[in-house]
């Protein structure tokens, strides 16, 4: 249970930010623990972090945990770039329902956040 003081920690960020805690909330993205790499995603995206985005892509893609994913999918939803996209569509073919129809969701606010189709994000 070494890892509840890092969840506590990235929690209290929810409600007391700093903008000296950005780093510590992207390098927890890669944190050995599901419930840090979430909370640090849950953090990034109530305080806008879009350094977290690249780290929030590949969890999209890789992790294990579907939290986790769902955490991170957010984010990319709200801060993700052009060169976020293809993580989020890849998402969309998850066997996971739940899973996908976020992935779809975020898709389609990335499209008009950036303004551009889909298309065009892969391309770039």
């Amino acid at each position: 249970m070494a890892y509840w003081p890092r969840v506590w920690a990235a929690r209290s960020l929810l409600h007391q930010w700093s903008p000296l805690a950005e780093p510590a909330i992207v390098s927890g993205l890669a944190d050995d623990h599901w419930r840090v790499r979430e909370m640090c995603a849950k953090v990034a995206a109530r305080h806008d972090l879009a350094a977290a985005a690249e780290g929030c892509a590949t969890l999209v893609v890789r992790d294990d945990t579907a939290r986790v994913r769902l955490a991170a999918i957010t984010v990319l939803s709200r801060l993700g770039e052009a060169e976020h996209a293809a993580a989020l569509v890849t998402a969309t073919s998850d066997p996971d329902r739940k899973f996908a129809d976020a992935a779809t969701t975020a898709v389609t606010a990335m499209v008009e956040r950036l303004d551009r189709p889909v298309q065009s994000l892969l391309e770039d």
